[in-house]
């Protein structure tokens, strides 16, 4: 990702004119720091998703463990609006299930509570430092 950053300004005062004119400035971002949060939290949720001990109904395999598919295929997508966290379809449908989920994983509703972000955060900062 590259940001460039170019201004002109014109300002009056009778009759003088001051034009000031800046070089334009380029940033390249590594595309990495851009996702970087957002794979943070993906990862925290994964996480915490195979983290669960509770055992699920039947009391054979713990909860929201039985294949792993939705803790391994929880994943940081590029939307409209900046980065989605997605997970495989048709695991999330019923709303009880869906309640049961956020009560054992907090971070869904609050990712600011992950140390993964924390951390990504963090090297995207000392990042962008150095590409500043």
């Amino acid at each position: 990702m590259s940001i460039k950053i170019d201004e002109s300004t014109q300002s009056s005062n009778g009759n003088v004119s001051v034009i000031v004119t800046a070089e334009p400035l380029t940033l390249d971002i590594p595309a990495d720091v851009e996702s970087a949060p957002a794979d943070a939290i993906a990862d925290g949720i994964r996480t915490a998703i195979r983290s669960i001990t509770q055992l699920a109904a039947g009391g054979r395999h713990r909860a929201f463990n039985n294949t792993g598919t939705l803790a391994n295929e929880i994943t940081a997508i590029l939307g409209a609006s900046g980065y989605d966290i997605v997970a495989p379809p048709g695991y999330l449908q019923d709303d009880a299930v869906l309640q049961r989920l956020l009560e054992l994983v907090p971070a869904i509703e609050d990712p600011s509570t992950l140390q993964q972000l924390a951390d990504a955060v963090e090297r995207v900062t000392a990042a962008m430092l150095v590409v500043g």
